[in-house]
C-alpha cells in the first residue's frame, strides 16, 4: 500500500528509503474527499530524515452483487450500473405469474393469438 501513497518515488535519489512512521487507520473505507492520514518516515541519503504527511483515500474495491430489477413493462434495471467493473448481466425471464393482472393477460394473448 505504501507505493501507492507515494509519488515520484522514482525521483528520489538512489539509496532512498522509506517506511511508515504512523500508520493510517485503514479498517474502512473512507468518504469521498476525506482521506485518513499516516505518517511516512523518508531517509535521503546525504540529506537526512524526513516525516512526510500522506493523506490515503480508502476504498472498497470488491465487487458488489449486481441485481437486477424488472418493471412491469419489461424494462430491466440493473444495480450497480458501474461499467468499469460490470461489462455483462444476463436476465432470465421465467414466465412465473406472480399476480391475478398477469394471468388475465396471458389468457388474452392466448385468445387473440400474440
Amino acid at each position: 500500500m505504501l507505493l501507492r501513497v507515494l509519488e515520484n518515488t522514482d525521483k528520489l535519489p538512489k539509496g532512498t528509503t522509506y517506511r511508515w512512521f504512523k500508520d493510517p487507520d485503514v479498517s474502512k473505507v473512507t468518504e469521498p474527499g476525506k482521506p485518513v492520514h499516516g505518517t511516512v518516515e523518508v531517509v535521503i541519503p546525504q540529506r537526512g530524515t524526513f516525516l512526510v504527511d500522506a493523506a490515503v483515500h480508502v476504498i472498497d474495491d470488491k465487487p458488489q452483487t449486481p441485481v437486477a430489477t424488472a418493471k412491469d413493462n419489461g424494462d430491466v434495471t440493473a444495480k450497480p450500473q458501474d461499467s468499469t467493473k460490470v461489462d455483462k448481466i444476463t436476465v432470465s425471464y421465467t414466465g412465473k405469474i406472480t399476480s391475478k393482472k398477469q394471468l388475465k393477460e396471458r389468457k388474452i394473448r392466448k385468445e387473440t393469438g400474440q
